[in-house]
């Protein structure tokens, strides 16, 4: 196919994101089982999306997209600095 396969850090974080918006994931496990396929197809269709259930880049890319790009702070996701206030996904600390 000529992909990037996700990692399964990126596994995990598409599986979060598909539960967090009511895609049917009942285990985060970074797996691609019958479920997870189940809810990418699902996401794919209501966003216009080719539904062929592959867990790509770009279907992680359109998930951070469709999420407002928020998701849970990793070691690689520092947040956003806005005026003292740091922001991790739902999630802000006041810099003092």
């Amino acid at each position: 196919r000529g992909y990037k396969p996700l990692s399964f850090d990126q596994r995990m974080e598409m599986q979060r994101r598909l539960q967090r918006k009511g895609f049917g994931i009942e285990k985060i496990d970074g797996i691609i089982g019958p479920n997870t396929v189940e809810a990418i197809r699902s996401f794919q269709k209501t966003v216009g999306a080719t539904p062929d259930g592959f867990p790509s880049q770009e279907l992680l890319a359109l998930l951070k997209r469709s999420c407002g790009g928020q998701g849970r702070a990793t070691a690689g996701a520092r947040g956003r600095a806005q005026g003292g206030v740091e922001y991790f996904g739902t999630m802000k600390a006041v810099s003092r």
